[in-house]
This record gives structure tokens, C-alpha cells and sequence, in this order.
């Protein structure tokens, strides 16, 4: 698959999810095959420039019969299981939104509110990605456990990620089932943030004058996210 920013890794979760693994994600997405200086086609592949000489392998061909089944793998959290994460010493839960979403500084269209979750820490998808994380190249992998460690992301819990939409998230699920991590325990907030900040009673936390502010949020949610400002 081919990726602009981050929609490819969100396929390649909606793929794994559904049943269907053996799915490749381009690194560096059409940008590093263009530098590769490989070939590029336009327009529906025609079956001699597709199938090269064999007869009968027209657009048909191009059919699957994969039917789509709910997997084990990268399984959906709603709100609830975030809601459980809070007191769950078994369950990390992460924002991977950029740091101005994270401190409530910027709200996204599509968002109710602004702000975080109070019990969720901070770990910006950015981070996986090579150079400033605008590109699509991922880091190599001794890179990728260096985050980890620095981040405290415990393999023997299960990790639960969320950002505006469900989208982000996945470059944070993708690396870690680069590393190996096991699957059924990479959950997805597939609603996110706008899911989350559109129930009214759900808590929140945003930094409004260089303190940090509660909205519902649990007693003592701004002493413990002290420890977590964002970057």
C-alpha cells in the first residue's frame, strides 16, 4: 500500500483487524519508490502491462474472494475499556495526538472539546516516524525500542491508543507490531478523541495558562498529570 502521512497504516489496522495479514505497508510510501527511481503507471492496469504475456488475466483477475471476518488482532476499545483503563494497573493507556491536541491548546474539527484524557499519557506518533515526522519512513527498529523504553510502554500489559479519530493511532500500533508485540494485545480507540469529548460526563484535562485544568476529571487528575506535561 501506498501512504500519504499516515491513511496507509490505518488500512493495514483495518486489514489486520478484519482478518485479512498478508498486507505490506510501502515504507517511505510513492515519495521513496519515486527516489528508488522504480516505474510508475497511471490509470486502471491493463492486462498486458499487469500480467505481462499470459493469456486470460485481464481486470477480473484482479478479484479476491477474501471475505472480511472480525480477527483477534488490534481489537477496538470503546469507551468503556477506557473508562476500566483508569484503575486497570494492566492496561497503559496512550494520546497519541500531536502536543498542542494533547495540552487542549489546539481542538480539531470534529471535536466537541479540548484537552485529554486524564489517565492517558502522552506518546505523539510523530515519534515513529523519521526525521521531523511529516514523512512516511518509519524508524528502524533499534530506534523504535529506544522509544519504547524511554516511553516505559510495558509489553506485558496491554496497550491502549487513541487520537482524534482512530487514524494516528495506528503508526503507534503498527510499530510496536513491528517489534513483535502480540496483537490481540494492541487495542485501538477506533472513536478517539471526538468519540470521547462528546459525552458530557466524560473527563477531561486541558492546560489553560500554564496550569492544568479539570472538567469532570477525577479527584486528584491534576496532581497525577503533573507528572506528564505535555512537551
Amino acid at each position: 500500500m501506498l501512504d500519504e502521512r499516515y491513511d496507509a497504516i490505518r488500512l493495514w489496522w483495518a486489514f489486520h483487524h478484519y482478518g485479512k495479514t498478508d498486507v505490506r505497508v510501502l515504507n517511505g510510501g510513492l515519495q521513496a519508490w519515486r527516489q528508488a527511481g522504480l516505474p510508475i503507471l497511471s490509470g486502471p492496469p491493463a492486462a498486458d502491462r499487469w500480467w505481462g504475456d499470459e493469456p486470460g488475466r485481464g481486470a477480473a483477475a484482479l478479484q479476491g474472494t477474501f471475505t472480511a471476518h472480525k480477527g483477534k488482532a488490534f481489537p477496538i476499545a470503546t469507551n468503556d475499556d477506557i473508562w476500566r483503563a483508569q484503575n486497570d494497573d494492566a492496561v497503559q493507556l496512550w494520546d497519541s495526538r500531536d502536543p498542542a491536541e494533547w495540552s487542549g491548546r489546539q481542538r480539531l474539527r470534529g471535536a466537541r472539546r479540548a484537552g485529554r484524557i486524564p489517565w492517558s499519557l502522552h506518546l505523539c506518533w510523530r515519534e515513529f516516524r523519521c526525521g521531523d515526522g511529516n514523512g512516511t519512513a518509519f524508524r528502524p527498529d533499534h530506534e523504535l525500542e529506544a522509544i519504547v523504553e524511554r516511553h516505559g510502554i510495558d509489553p506485558g500489559k496491554q496497550q491502549m491508543v487513541y487520537c482524534q479519530s482512530g487514524v494516528r493511532s495506528t503508526t503507534v500500533l503498527f510499530a510496536l507490531a513491528r517489534l513483535g508485540w502480540d496483537q490481540t494485545r494492541l487495542f485501538n480507540h477506533d472513536g478517539s478523541w471526538r468519540d470521547w469529548c462528546r459525552e458530557p460526563g466524560n473527563p477531561v484535562l486541558r492546560e489553560v495558562g500554564g496550569r492544568i485544568r479539570g472538567e469532570n476529571a477525577p479527584d486528584g487528575a491534576d496532581r497525577s498529570m503533573s507528572a506528564h506535561p505535555s512537551p
